[in-house]
């Protein structure tokens, strides 16, 4: 349908044209119907032909030079259909402004031909707000009566409250529906939603925390406690019912996660984090294992719980206490698998070794007296929860034949020695240099190879092979990679990853 534009009636233009002070200009509803004019004209239109629906006035927005007029409309009580032709807006005569039988017909709408059926409400709810703008001399000088009934206007149909987004800027908001379901919240002294109301507007604030698969996830604040469950993505949505500090915590197979805050001050989603932290220092060593792949990811994200350089004590079998630290993650592989954290002995062990009895390095470190005495001495002195966990790594290494020859080969250890390549970012002295492995990060200058047997430093065996028959690579006291003859006794210092 369309209507002409809001055409004054000779009433209402005496009523917009009355002099200042004597009656302030106060809509006061509007009326439906669908008579005809027959020979009427709308100037001299004090009343509508056959109104059928009597709407009062809920709003009158201002602006520069025109208002705009907005009544409620719904056909819940229309009986019967009828075709919507035009609509009236009214006015209070200021000679009589509380007598609604005296309303001046201010102005006038028809849409003729193009007139729209309303359906009955029982076949078809219909509810809109009518709007109808008039340009005005002096919009300043006009009001507006509001009827306590208007709490009923703009009502949603099955759930008896008006539509949230429909209320216009009125000066009040009915107080049925103040922080009620379905109903509108109201705004504290911060501009926010107080917290009383949260809980019915079925929208609340959420807490998002990231922790593990199956955790179980509590948020507390102020004797209130939110509970949860973290799906397979590790993700648990919490609702939050007020604004405060909550404290978000992960329990998980008798363990608790390291606990987040999160400040709710508004209706929004916030994020947290309850990650469960392995202590490196004092936790089991399948814990550790358990964790070293996280552990490696987080690294590598920039945001590490163990760093290159962290510190873990073992105790061999024989009462002797070593200190090993992390020297990289995902550096070392077994069969194209990447490895998540490699541990390197932090000094030597109290016992030094020959790299062979004999002063050759015949068929290199896999050949050599020392490399048997690792496999069958020394792994077995390690603790048996850190041998069940400890990864075998694929180690290069480089040989000289009796023969004169040369070569290399790969061996899948439990434990062994650094190569002259994984120690110094300028390995020259190995015959097998640039071949046996990538520097560990942990190595960064002379000191930090620096390794000592009984607190005092010492000389300590490398696996790489030196390029004569008689020479096996090691490290100096001072941290210099250097040759020695493989008859030499020397500090030993293994690696090992989980």
């Amino acid at each position: 349908m369309s209507f002409q534009g809001p055409i004054y009636t000779d009433a209402g233009k005496a009523l917009h044209n009355r002099p200042i002070g004597t009656g302030t200009l106060k809509f006061t509803k509007m009326q439906m119907g669908d008579g005809s004019l027959g020979g009427t004209t709308i100037a001299a239109l004090t009343a509508l032909i056959n109104p059928l629906v009597t709407m009062e006035v809920q709003q009158v927005k201002q602006y520069s030079d025109y208002i705009v007029v907005t009544a409620p409309f719904t056909n819940a009580t229309i009986t019967t259909a009828f075709n919507w032709r035009k609509i009236g807006l009214f006015a209070a005569d200021p000679d009589y402004p509380n007598d609604r039988t005296k309303d001046v017909l201010f102005c006038y709408q028809n849409a003729y031909s193009s007139a729209a059926s309303i359906p009955p409400g029982s076949q078809e709810f219909i509810e809109r707000l009518m709007n109808i703008p008039i340009k005005l001399s002096d919009v300043s000088d006009v009001t507006i009566t509001i009827s306590a009934s208007l709490i009923y206007a703009l009502k949603n149909p099955l759930t008896g409250k008006i539509y949230p987004d429909d209320i216009p800027d009125l000066n009040y908001i009915a107080e049925t529906q103040k922080g009620a379901a379905n109903g509108v919240a109201s705004l504290n002294a911060n501009g926010k939603v107080p917290s009383r109301q949260l809980p019915s507007m079925g929208i609340l604030p959420q807490i998002r925390v990231t922790t593990n698969a199956g955790a179980t996830v509590t948020a507390t604040y102020s004797g209130q406690t939110i509970t949860g469950s973290a799906g397979e993505d590790g993700m648990c949505m919490l609702d939050i019912p007020s604004y405060g500090t909550w404290l978000c915590e992960a329990t998980l197979s008798g363990k608790t996660s390291k606990s987040a805050s999160v400040t709710v001050d508004t209706v929004k989603q916030y994020y947290a984090s309850c990650s469960f932290v392995v202590d490196l220092a004092t936790s089991s060593w399948a814990e550790i294992a358990e964790y070293a792949p996280e552990a490696a990811s987080k690294y590598a994200e920039g945001n590490p719980i163990w760093n290159i350089g962290d510190e873990r004590q073992i105790t061999l079998t024989n009462g002797e206490v070593i200190t090993v630290k992390i020297a990289d993650f995902n550096h070392d592989h077994n069969a194209g698998t990447i490895l998540p954290v490699t541990f390197i002995m932090k000094d030597c062990l109290l016992t030094t070794y020959k790299m062979n009895a004999d002063n050759t390095n015949y068929g290199g470190w896999p050949s050599s007296d020392l490399f048997s005495i690792l496999v069958n001495t020394i792994y077995p002195k390690l603790p048996d929860d850190l041998r069940a966990v400890i990864q075998k790594a694929y180690k290069t290494s480089a040989y000289i034949t009796e023969s004169g020859g040369s070569g290399s080969g790969t061996n899948v250890m439990d434990i062994w020695f650094l190569a002259e390549d994984e120690v110094s970012s300028t390995a020259s002295l190995a015959i097998g240099s640039g071949i046996e492995g990538t520097i560990y990060p942990i190595f960064t200058d002379d000191a930090s190879r620096i390794k000592k047997v009984n607190d005092v430093a010492s000389n300590w065996w490398l696996r790489s092979c030196g390029r004569n028959a008689s020479y096996m690579c090691r490290v100096k006291t001072d941290g210099v990679p250097d040759i020695a003859v493989a008859q030499s006794q020397y500090g030993v210092a293994f690696g090992f990853c989980i």
